[in-house]
């Protein structure tokens, strides 16, 4: 999609939840402990695995089954103020 912004850094905390800095200079927390319910995301309730977080441009990532794209974590993610 046009004009969405890059994920350029994303942080996991033992909480399950996820700080991803954007290149459109917002950043936003993503509670993933909700998701962790469905069976798409329940392999993530293993902190070893959640902790492998990666991103790549417009997506996040822990293995080959296991993503979100930026469309999703816009929608699910709450944006943190900046001051």
């Amino acid at each position: 999609m046009l004009n969405q912004p890059i994920i350029l850094k994303v942080i996991p905390h033992r909480d399950f939840s996820l700080n991803l800095k954007l290149s459109d200079s917002r950043e936003l927390k993503l509670d993933m402990l909700p998701l962790i319910k469905y069976p798409c995301y329940r392999k993530l309730s293993n902190l070893g695995l959640f902790f492998q977080v990666k991103c790549d441009d417009d997506i996040i990532y822990w293995d080959d089954m296991h993503d979100m794209h930026i469309d999703q974590i816009l929608e699910f993610g709450k944006f943190m103020s900046n001051g």
